[in-house]
């Protein structure tokens, strides 16, 4: 949760944070494409992303990022590249005789 500094102390609203978050990354001199994700929703997917690398169990994960349940959390599962290699099948080498079967001859 992000306040206001000063009184009232009141939640921010998304828009005012959403701006904080990109001054900070132009200041920071971070670039980034127009349509990708660049306020507060890409600090918590890069946040996910860290503790995914580090192995984190997915509930301590959803917990950390306030979800209240595993399965929101899970969309961050696909970001995990190491883990998706471990999950990758061997493809068998094609067989001549397909290729010739599709080429028309």
């Amino acid at each position: 949760m992000f306040l206001h500094v000063t009184s009232p102390y009141d939640r921010l609203n998304r828009s005012t944070l959403h701006s904080i978050v990109c001054f900070y990354l132009r200041r920071a001199d971070i670039h980034y494409e127009k349509q990708r994700k660049h306020g507060p929703h890409a600090l918590r997917h890069s946040l996910a992303g860290v503790l995914l690398e580090k192995k984190t169990p997915l509930p301590v994960i959803s917990e950390v990022l306030g979800h209240k349940n595993t399965e929101s959390t899970r969309l961050y599962l696909r970001i995990d590249m190491n883990s998706l290699r471990q999950c990758a099948l061997e493809v068998p080498p094609v067989s001549h005789s397909f290729y010739e079967r599709w080429s028309g001859r």
